[in-house]
């Protein structure tokens, strides 16, 4: 019976394949878009407060928004690579995960649309496992090469959505 399990799990998984042959794509793009939009409404860290505010001085304070978002300095540093970030930091998590930031919204619209029209194309022929390694390992190889083309020379060069 485990055979028949087997089987009917696996015919159930083509149905699936065929019936949403663009899951990959799609997932890219939502995944993009969320993480844009989760650093665009992102906090601000918070300021230290002084000694001063401490003993019930009237210099303004900035209070802290209690919020469950990550704060902007989370995805800086680990969505934005650079190479004093990888180099000197060794934050090597930086170079993949930086193909999810974008700039601005017209950067992540356009990569989203070309995503969009040739994605769908390409995960068809490939299908979803290797056209998902393929994104993964062409947007890597694509920030390591912009990492190390800036080198030494301009070092806080941020990269972004490679």
């Amino acid at each position: 019976t485990s055979f028949s399990k087997g089987a009917h799990l696996r015919q159930r998984w083509q149905f699936f394949r065929m019936k949403y042959r663009t899951l990959g794509t799609c997932c890219l793009i939502g995944t993009n878009v969320l993480i844009w939009s989760s650093y665009s409404v992102a906090p601000a860290a918070p300021r230290k407060q002084s000694i001063f505010q401490w003993l019930g001085s009237s210099a303004p304070t900035t209070k802290w928004p209690q919020s469950w978002l990550p704060t902007k300095q989370l995805w800086d540093t680990h969505f934005f690579s650079s190479y004093s970030a990888v180099a000197g930091q060794r934050r090597l998590e930086t170079i993949p995960l930086c193909t999810f930031m974008h700039a601005d919204g017209f950067h992540l619209l356009f990569n989203m649309v070309t995503l969009f029209f040739f994605g769908r194309q390409v995960e068809q022929i490939l299908g979803i496992g290797r056209f998902g390694i393929l994104y993964a390992g062409s947007g890597t190889i694509a920030a390591a090469s912009q990492v190390a083309a800036c080198g030494r020379k301009e070092p806080r060069t941020r990269i972004c959505g490679a």
